[in-house]
C-alpha cells in the first residue's frame, strides 16, 4: 500500500483499488480495474500517487489515473504490456 494526503491506497491481487482514510480506516472508495472481457489473472500491477491523484498499473497493460479523494477516473492509457 501507499499513503498520500491522508489516504491509504491499496490494490489487491484481483486489481481492485481501495482508498481508506488514514486516521479512521473508513473506506472512501473502491474501484475494480478489471475490464468485462478480462480473465482473472491472479495479481495486479502497482500504485503511485502525486498531485492529489492516484495511478494504478494493471498486469494487463493499462495505467489508470483517479482523483485520490473521490475515486473519479481521470484518464486511462493502454501501454500494450503488463505493468508490474
Amino acid at each position: 500500500p501507499i499513503v498520500a494526503d491522508g489516504v491509504v491506497f491499496s490494490m489487491d491481487s484481483e486489481s481492485t483499488i481501495y482508498a481508506l482514510d488514514a486516521d479512521k480506516g473508513k473506506r472512501l472508495w473502491k474501484k475494480d480495474l478489471r475490464q468485462k472481457d478480462e480473465k482473472d489473472i491472479g495479481f495486479s500491477g502497482g500504485l503511485a500517487a502525486a498531485g492529489g491523484s492516484v495511478f494504478a498499473a494493471t498486469a494487463t497493460g493499462r495505467v489508470v489515473a483517479f482523483d485520490g479523494r473521490t475515486g473519479k477516473q481521470l484518464w486511462e492509457a493502454d501501454v500494450n504490456a503488463p505493468v508490474r
